[in-house]
């Protein structure tokens, strides 16, 4: 597996090896971890070196914050409605939704913001800095992933909040400057786009030499989750994302 994704990666390096070209490494890294789980007869988990613990803390994304409550989430993450286009009636506006969430959930619930890379550096901090007393967990995907100077800089004015991004980070490379820096304190590879398992142990690995802490996605199919949950069990990672929905197609009509 680790010479075969070496190779991948060289060999897509000429013509890109971020983006679609990272999709379909990570969809053959996937399968010749399940390949080589099924030749020894083990879990990939074990594989990997066993599980870290016994269980994951999971929270819940979305606006339907009454119901992820009833559900007994002890965490929930907001996305964030408006972003620069909308001014100053848009900022105001998500400072009245997280203030509306955390009322609702209380002081014992861990909220987050995911921002879908929609922000500048300027609204970060107007942003964070208006959020401060709601007392974030983090705030996710405030720049796009590209800007690397922008994270410096949003890093350097906000040394007091808990700063995650790396979801639409492709391969180790862009993690291991990240962490050379220190330009975040939580990383969020997605291992159906990040390169695939081999990629992802590489980038927990970075982290771990780093002191960041690892919390991957998992949110787009439920196909997506046994490998998340495989390359996360024995690595540094200690909370897991569900979108929770009222109705879900079976299996079979995946």
């Amino acid at each position: 597996t680790e010479k075969m994704f070496d190779m991948m990666f060289r060999m897509a390096t000429p013509y890109g090896s971020t983006g679609i070209a990272s999709y379909a490494i990570s969809a053959v890294d996937l399968a010749l971890w399940d390949l080589k789980g099924k030749l020894l007869n083990r879990p990939v988990y074990e594989i990997l070196g066993g599980p870290q613990k016994d269980s994951i803390f999971c929270y819940s994304t979305g606006f339907e914050t009454e119901w992820y409550m009833e559900l007994g989430f002890k965490a929930t993450k907001l996305p964030l409605p408006y972003g620069p286009a909308d001014g100053l009636e848009g900022l105001n506006k998500n400072e009245a939704e997280v203030a509306r969430t955390r009322e609702l959930i209380g002081d014992d619930v861990e909220l987050m913001l995911d921002c879908w890379l929609s922000l500048d550096v300027e609204y970060t901090i107007r942003l964070a800095e208006l959020l401060r007393p709601y007392r974030l967990k983090w705030l996710e995907d405030y720049l796009i992933p590209e800007d690397f100077e922008g994270f410096a800089e949003v890093r350097q004015r906000l040394p007091w909040q808990t700063l995650a991004t790396g979801e639409h980070w492709y391969m180790p490379l862009p993690f291991s400057m990240a962490a050379s820096q220190r330009l975040v304190d939580i990383f969020q590879p997605d291992v159906l786009w990040a390169g695939g398992i081999t990629s992802c142990v590489r980038i927990c690995h970075l982290a771990e030499a780093a002191g960041i802490s690892v919390i991957p996605t998992d949110s787009i199919s439920p196909l997506q989750c046994p490998p998340s949950r495989g390359a996360n069990a024995p690595r540094v990672s200690r909370h897991r994302v569900y979108h929770p929905k009222r109705w879900s197609p079976s299996p079979e009509r995946l």
